[in-house]
């Protein structure tokens, strides 16, 4: 919502069973990328969908860096940028419910 009303913003989502290679592609190329994860209902008592990479169900992430050599993305929760994850796009899949980004130069 903060983004609205600039000329050159564009954002851009990719869904779950989308191939990784839409991934990679669009995370090349904007300036500015987030991730969700789905909702929890009917899944589990937990809030985290992953506790160790600090992935919790229904919530946004912002994207730091994307590393093409390696495949790995770089995020942290926006709540607590203090703390910082890595995780290769492929295991990120797993997880994710849609990547977003903005100003897509692609």
């Amino acid at each position: 919502f903060f983004l609205k009303g600039r000329g050159n913003v564009k954002k851009v989502r990719i869904k779950p069973g989308d191939k990784l290679d839409d991934y990679r592609d669009m995370l090349e190329h904007s300036t500015a990328a987030c991730f969700s994860t789905p909702s929890k209902i009917g899944k589990t008592d937990s809030n985290f969908i992953n506790v160790d990479r600090n992935l919790a169900y229904q919530h946004a992430y912002t994207i730091l860096n994307y590393d093409r050599a390696t495949d790995t993305v770089t995020y942290a929760n926006p709540w607590n940028t203090a703390l910082v994850y890595r995780m290769t796009l492929k295991d990120l899949s797993k997880y994710i419910d849609g990547i977003g980004c903005f100003d897509y130069m692609y």
